[in-house]
């Protein structure tokens, strides 16, 4: 990091970043490892700390989220007050992050409508619907267009209740984003739908998960970048992700419960 030369620190780490190592001063560093498309970031960042350290072996754990005893009784009393008693229960996280243009990795709300519909009308699941105040908006339309009764919207405080709500979860249908972080902490099965983002570098860690990818040629075309996402295609813009159909993430998602 530029702070770290500028305080004449005598180690200066940073990944080489194979496209954006001059616009982040990646010169600046001293200690290095050279950005691999391959691996994780978390496996990239270890292998970091490793070489700024002298560290020569480590083990990999799995992602930590500490919950209270707040945290998890407000998701044992939505649990005990809302949701039916030993049926499977399937989060959904419909949002992601939208700056640099990341809203066009989410898969279409209307799809998210459709496949909570087919998997109460079919398999009479729990379906809770998960996200920040900032995607509010969103939630609606989906509890609107998916009909009464089909999910559940947790009115949760704050990241730390959602977790603990999650964890409650057999399984979480959710975009690329934080959530689906959170719940591979949470440690429950994730199913991740994936268009345009390398999925080496950030698929669910630690914890039985599937992708639902299209798997195009021209994908990934998004990577770690200072740059906004864009698609060069001619036909159909964002395919990767617009073309994943709602009975294939159904398919799936039944498969990955039964498993």
């Amino acid at each position: 990091m530029p702070f770290s030369f500028f305080l004449g620190a005598k180690q200066r780490g940073q990944v080489k970043y194979l496209r954006a190592d001059t616009s982040n001063l990646g010169f600046l560093n001293n200690v290095r490892i050279t950005e691999d498309d391959s691996l994780h970031n978390v496996t990239e960042n270890v292998g970091l700390v490793k070489k700024m350290f002298g560290i020569t072996d480590t083990t990999l754990h799995p992602l930590l989220f500490p919950l209270n005893s707040e945290d998890e009784k407000f998701a044992d009393d939505f649990c005990k007050n809302e949701l039916s008693e030993g049926v499977p229960v399937i989060g959904f996280h419909p949002g992601c992050a939208i700056f640099k243009n990341h809203i066009n990795r989410r898969w279409e709300p209307e799809k998210f409508a459709q496949l909570g519909r087919l998997l109460k009308e079919k398999n009479n699941f729990e379906l809770l619907l998960f996200g920040g105040p900032e995607e509010k908006e969103l939630r609606e339309k989906i509890i609107e267009m998916a009909g009464e009764g089909i999910f559940h919207e947790p009115k949760t405080r704050n990241l730390s209740e959602s977790a603990a709500l999650i964890k409650k979860c057999d399984l979480f249908i959710t975009n690329d984003s934080s959530l689906m972080h959170t719940s591979s902490a949470m440690g429950v099965k994730v199913l991740a739908i994936i268009g345009p983002t390398n999925i080496n570098y950030i698929h669910p860690w630690k914890t039985d998960y599937r992708i639902v990818s299209l798997g195009l040629d021209c994908a990934p075309c998004f990577f770690y970048s200072p740059k906004p996402l864009e698609c060069t295609r001619n036909d159909i813009k964002y395919k990767c992700i617009k073309e994943i159909e709602v009975v294939r993430v159904y398919n799936e998602a039944i498969k990955f419960l039964t498993s």
